[in-house]
């Protein structure tokens, strides 16, 4: 193999991947809850970072089902599970639910 066909070859696996993780993040969306904290599970800290930019984090890591996010101290702790709330002022919980292809025409 030539070493542009193995460049051509890398760049369509690039781009592959930008579409699998970019399909995988639209099919998920977080739901949040004010005022409140996931305990437990965490699996990283990003730190200085909006509430958009913590859910935009999450849905982009595959390991990540939910957050708390520290609207003081603008902490973003990712969480690879959720089992229990608890109440926290000055803190969003955040859970990633699937997109559901149905529309939501409510009760």
């Amino acid at each position: 193999m030539t070493t542009s066909a193995m460049r051509s070859l890398v760049a369509v696996l690039f781009l592959l991947l930008g579409l699998t993780v970019s399909a995988m993040a639209q099919s998920r969306q977080v739901v949040t809850t004010e005022n409140a904290d996931y305990f437990g599970f965490d699996l990283r800290t990003e730190q200085n970072v909006s509430l958009d930019q913590c859910k935009t984090i999450c849905l982009a890591d595959g390991d990540c089902r939910a957050f708390t996010y520290n609207t003081k101290a603008k902490w973003c702790f990712l969480k690879t599970d959720f089992a229990r709330i608890n109440p926290f002022a000055g803190a969003v919980a955040g859970k990633v639910v699937p997109v559901s292809g149905d529309p939501d025409i409510g009760a």
